[in-house]
């Protein structure tokens, strides 16, 4: 069908979504804390965030963001240990869903973490999947 014909229906363009690979790093001397967190929020954003870097990161994780709190969201963790936040589990983008990582002192904290985002809780309909890496360092 062509994009006229949806128009038509009334069924408009379809959602376009994006996670993109990457690695999100907060560093501060010691004595010090550094942390990152990752937030794919309920409004279709997803942002990272450094407790001493600011925003690391911010873009839309679906376009048009309208529909976006009717989708799943899972991280994966491949390696290292997050701080907070739930792994291994759909959960839905009714409300914001944030994981992170924090070193106090001296060294560094990583997590590794596959993170997937499907149109349903089951997790059979993936419509988008990255690698991402949060890592606090403090020197």
């Amino acid at each position: 069908m062509s994009g006229i014909q949806m128009a038509l229906l009334g069924t408009g363009p379809t959602a376009t979504f994006r996670l993109d690979t990457n690695t999100y790093t907060d560093t501060t001397v010691d004595p010090g804390t550094a942390g990152v967190t990752l937030a794919i929020n309920s409004n279709g954003s997803l942002t990272a965030t450094g407790d001493n870097s600011g925003t690391l990161d911010s873009y839309d994780w679906i376009t048009p963001t309208t529909g976006a709190s009717s989708y799943f969201v899972r991280a994966t963790l491949i390696g290292g240990s997050f701080s907070s936040g739930t792994t291994g589990t759909w959960l839905a983008l009714t409300s914001n869903r944030t994981w992170s990582v924090s070193q106090s002192g001296a060294g560094t904290q990583t997590a590794n973490a596959t993170f997937e985002i499907s149109s349903n809780s089951s997790g059979t309909n993936i419509v988008a999947s990255a690698n991402i890496i949060l890592t606090a360092d403090v020197l």
